[in-house]
């Protein structure tokens, strides 16, 4: 039986996601190991990871931006009593912008991803952003990342034993 819990946070941009997985992961009184995914390549990407990284606690460990995050996880979670993950969607960028990433080679990561958060040993905070709420973008790539993403969120929500929808700092339990 498994003994981690394995909790997904889903919702739009500035929704709240990652403040609340915080929370959870403040709530539990574990040791937390925190993955940060983005890729500080611009001046806006590196003013959004210091707000990020002020809003943790001194005690916690982060990583940040890791090409593969499932080792990385693995190695982790046998030291850790909780990993956040934050987030899903900035790593699936780097998937789909690497030369010769492939879709269905991008839906396998996740699967696999997934099923590392759900074997792992330590609980799991994934924080994700929806993206299946608005238009159907213009462009060729931001309608193919769109697709990406759709189904690597459903892939996670299937494996999650909760998922919490983000909406104006207020999270719903939707599973």
């Amino acid at each position: 039986m498994r003994k981690n819990k394995f909790t997904m946070v889903i919702g739009g941009a500035k929704s709240g996601k990652s403040a609340f997985a915080v929370r959870l992961a403040l709530e539990s009184g574990k040791k937390v190991v925190y993955f940060a995914t983005a890729k500080p390549d611009d001046p806006e990407t590196r003013e959004r990871i210091l707000r990020h990284r002020s809003k943790r606690p001194p005690g916690w460990t982060t990583r940040e931006f890791r090409m593969d995050l499932i080792a990385e996880f693995s190695a982790a979670d046998r030291k850790s009593a909780v990993v956040i993950v934050d987030c899903l969607t900035m790593w699936l960028s780097w998937l789909l912008c690497r030369q010769g990433s492939r879709d269905s080679r991008i839906i396998d990561e996740s699967k696999r991803l997934a099923d590392a958060f759900s074997g792992a040993k330590a609980d799991v905070v994934l924080v994700s952003n929806e993206v299946g709420m608005s238009v159907v973008p213009a462009n060729r790539l931001a309608r193919r990342f769109t697709d990406v993403q759709g189904v690597a969120n459903q892939i996670m929500a299937q494996a999650a034993d909760e998922v919490y929808f983000t909406r104006a700092g207020i999270p719903a339990r939707i599973k």
